[in-house]
């Protein structure tokens, strides 16, 4: 079995990738495995694209870079959220908000917001 060479996988890409047609449908035409054809036209957009750590044919490398610094991990903070209790037959609550300084605001249903959005002010600057 001969030995197909770089150039002519590079040709069989190119003329896959203008029949429109799929892998299968092209590979079933000229006889080639459609993972063959895949993997052929990723290896040679690879070989196209110069890496990073490579330096480009025809090019000196010139000494190593610095490493470059990583911005510094912020600690996360987290407030737990619960789900809002359920309204009961018996006049339970709707809403319930925990503020981070430990305090729980618990409203009906029908609560008046500016009276709510007072009272938050109140105990943001308690805490």
């Amino acid at each position: 079995m001969e030995r197909t060479t770089r150039e002519e996988w590079a040709k069989r890409v190119q003329r896959w990738t203008e029949s429109g047609m799929t892998a299968k449908e092209f590979g079933a035409e000229v006889g080639v495995h459609p993972g063959t054809l895949s993997y052929w036209k990723w290896r040679l957009g690879t070989e196209r694209r110069p890496s990073a750590s490579k330096p480009a044919r025809g090019r000196k490398k010139e000494g190593r870079r610095a490493p470059q610094a990583r911005p510094r991990a912020q600690p996360l903070s987290f407030v737990e959220l619960a789900p809002p209790a359920r309204v009961s037959s018996d006049g339970g609550f709707a809403f319930e908000v925990a503020l981070q300084a430990g305090a729980v605001v618990r409203m009906r249903s029908e609560f008046d917001e500016e009276a709510l959005a007072r009272l938050l002010g109140v105990l943001g600057r308690r805490g």
